[in-house]
């Protein structure tokens, strides 16, 4: 990474698209046959889609998960963006961006189904590695936002107050 060099990217990074802004492509047809070809070969080729996945000889067999969301993200419907990235050892094995199905009223709801997701998944990878051989696997480590441990403190002692 010392010999990286770093890349200018040709459009705003922090751009939000929308449906009723920009130019409409008058020939649609020529995106839609690249997308249909690049989904014939994910499908028909598993060894060009997953060619990436390299798993490091010398890493420690623990799973570690990452999660975090973009809290009302779409301009449209305001709904969040989860993301997640799951690791074992050193290399990458799951990752996912999905938008969340409903609309979340405070951050920490958003954080909160960013965790159940990331948490399904970390089930779902510790059972297919268990069916793999792999039995002796320490509990996973799970890195959250400190912001979502806050708020949770938060909503812990607000609960706690209504309760006494």
């Amino acid at each position: 990474m010392l010999n990286a060099k770093p890349l200018k990217l040709p459009m705003d990074s922090h751009l939000k698209l929308t449906a009723d802004k920009g130019d409409i492509i008058s020939d649609p047809s020529l995106y839609q046959r690249l997308l249909g070809k690049l989904i014939y070969l994910f499908i028909t080729r598993p060894d060009i889609a997953f060619s990436g996945i390299l798993l490091a000889s010398s890493s420690v067999a623990t799973l570690t998960a990452y999660c975090d969301n973009d809290w009302a993200g779409c301009p449209m419907t305001r709904r969040s963006t989860t993301g997640c990235c799951i690791f074992l050892g050193d290399s990458p094995i799951s990752w996912k961006a999905k938008k969340q199905h409903v609309t979340a009223k405070f951050s920490a709801e958003a954080e909160y189904r960013a965790m159940a997701l990331t948490t399904c998944e970390v089930t779902w990878l510790t059972t297919l590695l268990q069916d793999l051989g792999l039995k002796n696997l320490p509990p996973t480590v799970s890195n959250v936002t400190i912001k979502f441990l806050l708020l949770l403190l938060l909503i812990l002692f607000y609960m706690n107050a209504l309760n006494m």
